[in-house]
């Protein structure tokens, strides 16, 4: 719509439709080739998150326009690096739509509690970490709201918290601040002793270092944390 009215003012009879006909075209002709090699490419991970979101369609037949559907996105980090993300819209949020587009897919994928994912039979269904804090968050509604975002979050007192949901909270979070310390980050603190944020210091640890120090260090309050919970 801009850019038709932004050539017209140049005097170029350009309009909405044949820009439509242009992309269309280019879709069909060339990146669809591109996004089916990029497809390959991401089944052959070992590892893949997947997740979908509510979306709304105009004019789409015998569907109203504010009826909800669902975009899908599947994500992933190659060998050397390269992130891949592919997104795949679905009328509904039927389990069925991950189906299709996983096949069989053998690896491991990560995503919310959503039980439609469950339609994955040889893949192995990997939960989130943020998730799992967010309904220990929710427990605490008589106290004051805790921040969500893990990357805001400072490393956790050795002190354990009373409450059950606040010790499970500090549980996940000293697994959070481990991740920011596999990623070369340290903790930055206000002169008052507040947290501030956390620093980039060090270059990150490899992946195969990484599972190394999971094992050492993150292995072990994983531990405590369900004999804890048993």
């Amino acid at each position: 719509y801009r850019l038709e009215g932004e050539v017209k003012a140049k005097n170029i009879p350009l309009t909405r439709t044949t820009m439509g006909n242009w992309f269309k075209y280019v879709v069909e002709n060339f990146f669809v080739h591109i996004y089916t090699v990029m497809k390959e490419e991401l089944l052959k991970l070992p590892v893949i998150n997947a997740d979908e979101t509510v979306t709304q369609v105009l004019h789409e037949p015998g569907r109203k326009a504010t009826t909800d559907s669902r975009m899908w996105v599947y994500a992933g980090e190659t060998p050397d690096g390269k992130n891949i993300s592919l997104f795949q819209y679905a009328p509904t949020r039927n389990g069925d739509n991950a189906v299709n587009f996983l096949g069989d897919y053998s690896g491991y994928y990560v995503c919310d509690g959503y039980d439609a994912y469950n339609k994955l039979k040889k893949a192995t269904r990997c939960g989130c970490w943020a998730h799992v804090r967010r309904k220990f968050v929710d427990a605490l509604r008589n106290k004051p709201k805790l921040t969500e975002n893990p990357n805001a979050l400072p490393p956790p007192e050795d002190k354990e918290p009373e409450s059950a949901s606040e010790k499970a909270i500090w549980y996940i979070n000293k697994l959070f601040a481990l991740e920011h310390i596999y990623s070369g980050e340290e903790p930055e603190y206000h002169e008052n002793g507040k947290f501030r944020r956390w620093v980039r210091v060090r270059e990150p640890l490899t992946p195969e270092q990484k599972k190394e120090e999971r094992q050492k260090r993150s292995k072990p309050v994983l531990e405590a944390f369900y004999a804890w919970l048993e």
